[in-house]
């Protein structure tokens, strides 16, 4: 057992070195990445700012350049972001960067004697740093997202939800490769927002418009293979309104996973739309005790209007799981 337990540990430090390694190498291959897109926008930076000063002089303020973002970058873990999932803070973080970088740069120049090329120097430096960093995230994001679609095939999708819910979403899905959905279309309530993209998914129409989309997507053989509905307060006369639309060509609705959970869930899983969903109000706690002596010895007919939901149909399911007890 001690052995085990010896084993077991060993392992679990090997693990944790190898990812501590990792993690370092990481850090340091984005320390050189930075380091080199602001050596190359000093020289570039004079360029812009003096065509004719010629090449950026001495040569070591290339390597100062590369320095003075270090600098400037530390303090806002620049080093440490993750390139291909670098968003509006990351940027917000290289701007900022970027400032202090040029404003660090044009001081150290000055400092030890040497003219600037011209008055917008930092400025135009500072502009050049931010679109070589801030491009290269983007850049490498682009290519991730490439990446990510070209694994496997899609299906088709038409989302449903309010404009923030489906930003959500799109974003989730785009991180999970095991996601596969080629978004046709969204669908909000807001009609001022037709003809807007998302994503550079369109904004189709509004959910009165549901029935007639569906319609012409059908006719130019593009219908959806899911609708999903992305926003957790579409419920009762939405969703009901959208069930029926979509009973009429088969395609199965499905509801998206609570909004909150999508970041650390390993999968988005989709589940089919629930009775309560239909409901504009909480659901009713049903009284199994006392309908159990109401339909006691009685001959019980269940009637009501059969709810197709996400391809399973339920009618009077409480009553129902009453009555094998009641006989």
């Amino acid at each position: 057992m001690e052995d085990a337990q010896q084993n077991h540990q060993a392992k679990r430090s090997v693990s944790e070195g190898n990812a501590h390694r990792f993690r370092a190498q990481r850090i340091a291959v984005n320390i050189l990445l930075d380091a080199l897109i602001s050596g190359l926008a000093a020289p570039i930076a004079v360029y812009l700012a003096a065509p004719r000063s010629g090449i950026l002089h001495p040569l070591w303020a290339v390597a100062g350049g590369a320095v003075a973002l270090l600098l400037s970058g530390l303090p806002l873990r620049v080093p440490q972001q993750y390139w291909r999932f670098s968003g509006i803070t990351d940027l917000r973080n290289i701007a900022i960067a970027s400032l202090g970088g040029a404003a660090l740069f044009s001081i150290a120049v000055i400092v030890l004697g040497y003219r600037l090329p011209s008055v917008t120097f930092p400025i135009i430096y500072a502009l050049v740093l931010l679109v070589g960093l801030g491009g290269g995230r983007l850049m490498a994001r682009a290519v991730h997202g490439f990446r990510q679609r070209g694994r496997g095939a899609s299906s088709r999708a038409l989302l449903i939800g309010s404009d923030t819910s489906c930003d959500l979403f799109i974003r989730a899905v785009s991180r999970h490769p095991a996601a596969r959905y080629d978004m046709i279309g969204i669908v909000t309530r807001a009609a001022d927002q037709i003809g807007r993209r998302l994503h550079d998914t369109p904004i189709l129409g509004i959910v009165d418009d549901v029935p007639a989309l569906l319609d012409r997507l059908a006719r130019q053989d593009r219908l959806p293979e899911h609708i999903i509905i992305a926003d957790p307060d579409w419920r009762g006369a939405l969703v009901s309104a959208l069930l029926d639309a979509a009973q009429a060509h088969g395609v199965p609705v499905q509801r998206a996973p609570s909004l909150m959970r999508l970041t650390p869930a390993d999968t988005i899983e989709l589940r089919p739309i629930a009775l309560e969903d239909l409901l504009n109000r909480a659901p009713v706690s049903l009284d199994i005790g006392g309908m159990e002596r109401l339909m006691r010895g009685r001959v019980v007919m269940v009637t009501g209007r059969v709810v197709r939901s996400g391809g399973t149909r339920a009618a009077g399911r409480g009553i129902c799981t009453v009555l094998p007890s009641t006989r």
